[in-house]
């Protein structure tokens, strides 16, 4: 059985489109988590106009390691230097590229 009440319901409707904002109003009046709310909204196929994001610029230990490879033009991979932690690879990348700027 729901939680949301038809009176609920409706005022969801009548704010259509949701977003997080208007959202967040109905968490309020409801005395419910934005969340459930969110979930609720799409659940009841009213359309919920979400965060757009950039996507993460992480890069990769294996791409560190890719390019620590071929900066130092090594023939053989570097394998086991995939275990290390990422800052310490992208400090010696770093310290690489600027040596190499250097000469």
């Amino acid at each position: 059985m729901s939680k949301y009440t038809p009176q609920m319901e409706a005022k969801m409707r009548e704010m259509a489109p949701l977003d997080k904002e208007k959202a967040k109003i109905l968490a309020v009046d409801f005395g419910f988590a934005l969340r459930s709310v969110i979930t609720k909204a799409q659940t009841m196929n009213i359309e919920y106009i979400g965060i757009s994001r950039e996507p993460s610029k992480r890069i990769s230990k294996r791409e560190i390691v890719k390019q620590i490879e071929e900066h130092l033009k090594l023939k053989e991979e570097l394998n086991s230097l995939e275990r290390a932690n990422t800052p310490h690879l992208t400090k010696l990348l770093d310290a690489i590229t600027n040596r190499l700027k250097k000469q």
